[in-house]
């Protein structure tokens, strides 16, 4: 038999003290093995015996013997071209160079934090023997010590300044960051890893979502084939047997049927082609998340994390509504019926050459009909279609024979242009409003379903204070374990037979109801959510109050929308409220709706062209004898519940406002410079009171806005300043307040005119400033009562002008 041959590394049979091939090779107790005399020698000339690899000590000195075994396997391996030449050790491409060598240098096996070089084995062994280098830190060979050493001072990277966001030396410390907030670099990195930790987390669960809808989504595409193969097999014999009398039907119906299967596959495959970018994406995030988690240098560690603790745009809808058939059962049961009267026309065709008077007859017996834009132009066709009911298509949306489709887009369009933007105040008591992009400034609500029964306790507890309620929060996530996503709300739990039609949003004051309904309407809009709604109609409470003021009292359900709705008509809406399972009725504020809710039964109504009291209506969607089978959103203040038939509710969901993590997202988002929002959430965190007040979004845009105008327009500050001075007053944080006015600790307000509340305010801030160089007054008319207000701070001012 062939001898097998053999593949090893040189380096397995090298000795570590001369870097040369074994010569009469010894093993020792700790498993390494030197060449006889290399390790003698080096025994001889110290005072303890230990393994020059591991460093392991013993006593007493072993007694050396030959390896018979490894001396025999490395005479063969001579013998079949091994060199003894240590060439081999020399740096290559990509090695890292000892620096200690002089000539051709070999390659680093360690690299020394203390003496900044990297060594060789030979030249190592000092660092292993000598007593002088115990204490250095060795690490893995690195070939970029120079960025470990602080630029100016040529010292060790030893501190990290929060203030400055860098990496400094202990010279540094006392010549340049004198008053900074300085911490020891591992401090600052536990804290980094547990901010990463959270991107880290949220990365995963985005890419199991992902990954799980992808699955989805290939089964969604592949029972669209299906079922549109099957409805093509099953009508194609209805078909044959009217071949002669309706080609052009059947042809058209076929085209239909293809078109709508490629927009669904195209809308799937553009979704899926979403998710493969997503996942890769996110597969490279998460790639480089855990090699920065496995990476132990801490420097590189801070000097990557702000790249890579942002989260990637979270950019794909995850709902893709789709039916599982094409239902064109009525269809075929139609055309069976239809076929009598196909029949009298092929004959009446034959006898008088028209079918014109047969086609009148049709035509007579159904509604003059407003044809989908596909059906206009084929005016036979036009005539099965009239006798034809609603098909609902892959997509959940009806198509009716006799509903024009430009009426569903014009009302899609409609709710798009008025939720496209969040209106926002340009700044604290401004009256104007600024158009905030919904994609650039919202941020996900945390929300979690609760017992409808327990609504009463969930009051008493919202209406403490903001750290009472972080705590809520906090418990909250904690006992249910599962948080409602928006797109959630109206999804059927995997348990429950019934569907969720009904539901209720609570949530207190400014805690965000009005704008997640906004986002719910902008969603739907765009096609990205709520699909299976063919309409969406949205009614605040505080605008039904102004009803109650105007001769019409009552209003029938068809009435009421047209109102809110101008482009739909009396007809139009006649036909849309048909189908009330495609329909989604939201009412808005329920606290702010001065009626009463009666659900007596006598006084519920069941007709949509019935005029009753408007609230009356609202109960009657909601008792279910109106429009059976519509979905009823109602946002409300705890407070306003006892308003509400809970046993009417399907789902009762709270709004809990902001987690930390949202805390943090909002304000990136508000500001966009991610250096500027670093800061501002700082300022914030360091406030225990503010900080808990940030759960509510509302909260979180008054002191975004509040540290936005003074950070970012200080031009503005003479004015803004008297706006936002009580805030800053109440924070108590003079770091806070004396960035605001100003490194020159100086106060313009020349030439304006200030009101004694105004003065009080100016004083407060002074006051908590506890120091100004000058205020600047001149050409400022002050009465009496305003020098008053202003006394306790003009103590404080080095010059009065």
């Amino acid at each position: 038999m062939a001898e097998a041959q053999l593949f090893v590394s040189q380096d397995e049979f090298t000795c570590s003290v001369c870097l040369d091939i074994l010569t009469d090779p010894v093993s020792i107790p700790c498993g390494h093995s030197f060449c006889l005399k290399c390790l003698t020698d080096c025994w001889d000339q110290s005072q303890e015996f230990s393994c020059p690899q591991c460093r392991h000590t013993f006593i007493p000195r072993p007694a050396l013997h030959r390896n018979t075994l490894l001396n025999e396997l490395v005479k063969k391996l001579k013998k079949t071209g091994l060199s003894s030449s240590s060439s081999q050790n020399y740096a290559g491409p990509g090695d890292v160079e000892c620096d200690a060598c002089t000539g051709n240098k070999f390659r680093a096996v360690k690299s020394c934090l203390t003496c900044m070089i990297s060594f060789c084995q030979t030249h190592l062994q000092p660092h292993y023997e000598g007593a002088a280098w115990k204490d250095h830190k060795l690490t893995d060979p690195d070939g970029n010590l120079r960025r470990k050493l602080c630029a100016k001072h040529q010292e060790s990277l030893k501190i990290f300044c929060k203030t400055d966001d860098s990496c400094i030396c202990m010279m540094c410390v006392v010549t340049g960051h004198t008053g900074h907030k300085i911490v020891e670099l591992e401090t600052e990195k536990e804290e980094k890893e547990r901010q990463l930790g959270a991107t880290w987390r949220e990365i995963r669960r985005r890419l199991e979502e992902r990954e799980k809808k992808m699955k989805e989504m290939r089964n969604v595409v592949e029972q669209i084939k299906i079922s549109a193969e099957r409805e093509v097999k099953e009508n194609e014999k209805s078909f044959t047997d009217l071949i002669h009398c309706i080609e052009e039907a059947q042809k058209n119906l076929f085209e239909r049927i293809r078109e709508q299967e490629k927009r669904e596959i195209e809308k799937a495959e553009g979704v899926m082609e979403q998710l493969e970018k997503e996942i890769e994406e996110l597969k490279k995030r998460d790639t480089e998340l855990k090699e920065l988690f496995d990476n132990k240098d801490h420097i590189h560690f801070l000097q990557t994390f702000s790249s890579r603790c942002v989260l990637p745009a979270d950019g794909v809808s995850l709902s893709f509504t789709v039916s599982a058939d094409f239902s064109f059962e009525d269809l075929r049961n139609e055309l069976s019926c239809l076929k009598k009267s196909l029949e009298k026309i092929i004959q009446w065709d034959i006898q008088t050459s028209s079918g014109k008077k047969l086609l009148e007859e049709i035509d007579s017996r159904n509604e003059s009909p407003v044809l989908d834009p596909h059906i206009k132009g084929n005016t036979f066709l036009s005539h099965i279609c009239s006798a034809v009911p609603p098909v609902l298509c892959s997509s959940g949306l009806l198509i009716y024979s006799h509903f024009d489709l430009d009426l569903h887009e014009t009302h899609r369009q409609a709710v798009s242009e008025s939720t496209r933007t969040l209106g926002a105040q340009a700044s604290p008591g401004d009256p104007h409003t600024t158009a905030v992009d919904f994609e650039t400034r919202y941020t996900e609500l945390v929300a979690v379903e609760q017992d409808p029964r327990n609504h009463k306790e969930t009051e008493h507890k919202l209406v403490k204070t903001g750290r009472i309620q972080e705590e809520l929060m906090k418990k909250g996530a904690a006992e249910k374990c599962e948080r409602i996503w928006i797109e959630q709300l109206f999804r059927k739990s995997p348990v429950s037979l019934n569907p969720v039609n009904i539901i209720v949003v609570s949530g207190m004051a400014g805690i965000g109801k009005t704008t997640m309904i906004q986002k719910i309407m902008y969603d739907w809009a765009r096609g990205t959510q709520y699909q299976r709604f063919a309409f969406v109609f949205l009614f605040k409470f505080r605008e039904l109050n102004l009803l109650d003021n105007e001769n019409e009292t009552q209003m029938s359900l068809t009435k009421l929308i047209e109102r809110h709705y101008k482009h739909l008509s009396n007809d139009q809406l006649k036909d849309v409220l048909k189908n009330p399972e495609t329909l989604l009725f939201i009412f808005d504020g329920l606290d702010e709706y001065k009626k009463k809710l009666d659900f007596t039964q006598s006084q519920l109504c069941s007709n949509p062209d019935v005029e009753v009291p408007v609230h009356i209506l609202v109960t009657s969607l909601v008792s279910r004898t109106l429009l059976k089978g519509c979905s009823v959103l109602i946002t409300s203040r705890p407070a306003a519940l006892e308003a509400m038939d809970i046993e009417r509710v399907d789902q009762f969901v709270e709004i809990l406002g902001f987690f930390p993590e949202q805390r943090l997202m909002y304000c990136k988002k508000f500001f966009g410079a991610s250096a500027l929002a670093a800061e501002s959430f700082e300022y914030v965190k360091e406030n225990t009171i503010l900080y808990s007040m940030c759960f509510s979004p509302t909260y979180c845009w008054m002191i975004c806005s509040a540290l936005k105008s003074h950070f970012m327009t200080p031009e503005k500050a003479k004015g803004e300043a008297l706006q936002v001075g009580q805030w800053l007053c109440e924070t108590q944080n003079k770091e806070l307040i004396r960035d605001t006015i100003g490194e020159d600790l100086k106060m313009n307000f020349r030439s304006m005119t200030l009101s004694a509340v105004d003065c009080a305010v100016l004083a407060a801030v002074i006051s908590c400033c506890g120091e100004l160089k000058e205020l600047n007054l001149s050409g400022t008319p002050l009465t009496t009562e305003c020098i008053k207000r202003l006394e306790p701070g003009l103590s404080c001012c080095s010059a009065v002008r």
